[in-house]
Formats: C-alpha cells, sequence, structure tokens
C-alpha cells in the first residue's frame, strides 16, 4: 500500500459520520465534513465564522460561489484553502 493509500484510509476514518462528520451538500453532492462555527468578533462586528473541512477529493470541483448545505442551512462558499495533506477547508457564509 502507498503512503497516498494509507493517508487516503486514515482521511476517511477522521471524516465518518460515526465520530466526527456530518453530512452535508456541495454543489449538490453528498459529502462528510467536519463542521465549525466558531464565533468571530471584531471591533464593530460580532458573528459567525462558519468553515467545512472536507477531504479535498471530495470537493475539488467547489469554487467561490458553490451552494453548501449542512443541518439545513444553505450557505455560499467565500473561500477555499488547501492544507496540503488533503484536506480542503471551504469558507462559507450563510446564504441570505
Amino acid at each position: 500500500m502507498s503512503l497516498r493509500d494509507e493517508m487516503a484510509d486514515d482521511l476517511d476514518a477522521f471524516f465518518d459520520v460515526d465520530e466526527f462528520a456530518v453530512e452535508a451538500t456541495v454543489a449538490g453532492a453528498s459529502v462528510y465534513g467536519l463542521f465549525d462555527r466558531p464565533h468571530a468578533e471584531t471591533i464593530e462586528v460580532s458573528g459567525y465564522s462558519p468553515a467545512l473541512y472536507c477531504k479535498t477529493s471530495d470537493v475539488n470541483a467547489a469554487v467561490e460561489g458553490t451552494e453548501v448545505t449542512v443541518d439545513g442551512t444553505d450557505y455560499t462558499v467565500v473561500g477555499i484553502e488547501l492544507d496540503g495533506t488533503g484536506v480542503t477547508k471551504l469558507i462559507l457564509q450563510e446564504a441570505s
């Protein structure tokens, strides 16, 4: 087994819905990811900064503007960060 295959197996375990992950819809496709919605605050504005962490291979077609649904709430991708380990962070903004 190659190192790439071993890493993919490790990511599969990490993104298991029975453990940590949630099921989400990204551009109409079902994916599993880790949803984070930390509170963010600046001098004049307070709110949330939601993000969905997924296997890069599951969301490699996502671009800014892609629609995402997590737990019945609709979001739009406003940023994408690849970490180089096979995980992509989709930075989200709640759809209005």
